[in-house]
């Protein structure tokens, strides 16, 4: 019997609507899912349904605040988990249970976010002309695959979706000038320093929070959604070819799992000797990775690319707890991550083993509250809003990929026998 969390996002909404009469959130950068979008979407999805005036009231607050921020902005990250896209998820989200958020959502934010979606999108096609594409212009977490998930979600956004998906779709193509494909980072354009030494000439990022197997996600679920796009199993197949050609099979615990090296050395296509299981996290790692393969062989009826993704599921469901190496209870590198994932694909496989290791997930998730804490569960990891750390640190956090919200949102919506809506669109759900 599978245990019900409600009293988890009731308890965080009363913890984050009254810590320090919210001045943790009015000094911050609010205009983030690390803040307050977060909230409207935790609120949002535990209100479907019902009606609670003193919450509406709270989410009236947040959404007047974040009119006064939109009506001063002069810039503004185009990111999902920093900036403008985060703030048009939660918007959707919240719009399917507030009247107020969704006039607001339609007639205030989306002529401004539109605007600068478009000014992105023609910013990335000169760029990817020029093959001076970085991960930040594509990926999940800052790039255009992420308002691709967005505006495939809104109907009257077929055009540019098809615009978005086609231009995303070129990364896969090669330059002319040197046979590379256009979504290989050059040196040049190299943000992460350890990379810039170990690849040299350029490399490709395979993960799904910032590689190409969240691109082939985002196309996935456009395509799903009825957007146009041109060609579309033969242009996704190059992407695909990839992960088929770099795959390696390796051991956990005594169970086998296709694994794929975190990124591709242009200059050796091999895979790196230390290739190994890693951990089982949705921005990189088999868990992640497996879903946007099985989303894909979904639409171009490829058995061998689902078989792959399905036995991983399937091991996913016997390897023990500790084994999957997720310290973290968070969506990102955490047990939330996994949980909604096997929760997602499970909605269509409906598999016995999968539903068990869920609710074996959902135990552990909850184990880790802490208490006395001010949001219920602390973030766990190395790195922490911008700044590196020599040893794991705990930090209290609120936001939606490495934050309690997250956490909150997961236990909630994975105890219950649907996909709720932010699973739905954060996760790119097909089925």
């Amino acid at each position: 019997m599978r245990s019900d969390y409600s009293d988890v996002p009731k308890e965080l909404i009363k913890s984050i609507s009254t810590y320090n009469d919210r001045l943790f959130f009015q000094n911050s950068d609010s205009f983030t899912l690390e803040y307050d979008p977060s909230f409207l979407v935790l609120c949002a999805t535990f209100l479907s349904g019902k009606n609670d005036p003193t919450i509406h009231k709270q989410m009236h607050i947040i959404l007047r605040d974040l009119g006064k921020k939109l009506s001063s902005l002069n810039r503004c990250s185009l990111s999902l988990c920093f900036g403008m896209t985060g703030v048009a998820y939660s918007l959707l989200i919240t719009s399917s249970i507030c009247s107020v958020c969704k006039k607001f959502f339609y007639e205030k934010f989306m002529p401004y976010y539109l605007s600068f979606v478009k000014n992105r999108l023609n910013i990335f096609r000169k760029k990817i002309i020029l093959h001076h594409i970085s991960e930040f212009d594509y990926d999940i977490i800052n790039g255009l695959s992420s308002v691709l998930i967005i505006l495939s979600s809104i109907p009257s956004q077929k055009r540019v979706s098809s615009i978005i998906a086609d231009s995303l779709l070129k990364l896969f193509s090669k330059d002319p000038k040197d046979g590379i494909l256009l979504c290989t980072i050059l040196p040049q354009l190299n943000k992460k320093a350890i990379r810039a030494t170990k690849f040299p000439s350029g490399y490709i990022d395979l993960g799904y929070a910032h590689g190409i197997a969240g691109v082939i996600s985002a196309l996935s679920f456009a395509h799903n959604k009825g957007i146009p796009i041109e060609n579309f199993s033969n242009r996704i197949t190059t992407a695909l070819s990839l992960f088929l050609n770099e795959k390696k099979s390796v051991q956990c615990s005594g169970h086998s799992f296709t694994t794929w090296p975190e990124v591709l050395s242009i200059a050796n296509s091999a895979i790196d000797e230390d290739h190994h299981f890693g951990r089982a996290s949705w921005c990189y790692g088999c868990p992640g990775i497996s879903k946007a393969l099985y989303d894909v062989s979904l639409i171009i009826d490829n058995d061998s690319m689902k078989q792959i993704a399905v036995n991983n599921f399937v091991n996913l469901s016997y390897v023990p707890i500790p084994a999957l190496n997720l310290v973290s209870p968070t969506i990102c590198h955490g047990l939330s991550g996994l949980v909604n994932i096997l929760h997602i694909v499970n909605s269509s496989l409906n598999l016995a083993c999968i539903h068990s290791r869920e609710t074996e997930l959902l135990n552990a998730i909850n184990s880790m509250r802490i208490q006395g804490a001010p949001f219920i569960f602390k973030e766990i990891n190395h790195f922490h809003h911008g700044i590196y750390y020599n040893s794991l640190q705990e930090f209290d956090d609120t936001g939606l990929l490495n934050g309690s919200t997250g956490i909150a949102l997961s236990l909630f919506s994975c105890s219950a026998d649907i996909t709720a809506m932010w699973q739905e669109i954060f996760f790119g759900t097909l089925y």
